[in-house]
């Protein structure tokens, strides 16, 4: 006697399709969390690009988000001036919450160009300086030589955006950590 199995016959057309529904759902959402943590780390297109969503645009803005950190730097002028620094107000600096750095050039939301000098002092034998800009990172870091307190050097960078932060710390030898920040908001010259 033959009897019928509907468990192990053919699947109806209505199972076939929602199977087909589910996997094109999960497909959807594998793409969109790939897409989304491949990108979460990719700055921000800056707000003054205007709405340009072509591909090169696309290429450029990866290529950027992809490029190494310290492309600029500076000169280390190890604490001189020159009669090209600008003298600031001394209102206008930016001092460590611990006293041990002072940010004398440049001063908080200036303009800050390529061959502009960053100097200041200190009570530590070098500082750090790391400056950023909002679009694609890191632009130039290093260090500079604090002689006779004074820190001072000319600085060599890109900017992708057009604002950006500029840190000036020190290292504690004993554990590595960043210390003693003197750190500005700013402007920074195409």
């Amino acid at each position: 006697m033959v009897t019928s199995n509907k468990k192990f016959g053919r699947k109806s057309p209505k199972k076939t399709l929602l199977v087909l529904v589910a996997v094109l759902i999960t497909a959807g959402a594998a793409y969109g969390a790939y897409n989304y943590l491949h990108n979460r780390n990719q700055p921000a297109a800056a707000a003054d690009a205007g709405p340009t969503t072509s591909a090169k645009n696309n290429a450029a803005h990866k290529e950027v988000a992809s490029s190494t950190f310290n492309q600029g730097g500076a000169v280390d002028k190890k604490g001189a001036a020159t009669s090209e620094d600008q003298t600031t107000d001394a209102s206008k600096w930016t001092v460590s919450t611990s006293g041990s750095i002072t940010l004398q050039q440049p001063t908080a939301d200036s303009t800050l160009n390529s061959g502009d000098t960053i100097r200041g002092t200190a009570q530590v034998d070098t500082v750090q300086y790391r400056l950023v800009d909002d679009y694609s990172g890191v632009l130039a870091q290093g260090s500079l030589s604090v002689v006779g307190g004074k820190f001072s050097g000319t600085l060599q960078f890109k900017p992708y955006g057009s604002t950006g932060s500029l840190k000036v710390f020190s290292i504690d030898p004993s554990s590595g950590a960043e210390i003693n920040h003197a750190d500005i908001k700013l402007k920074l010259a195409p």
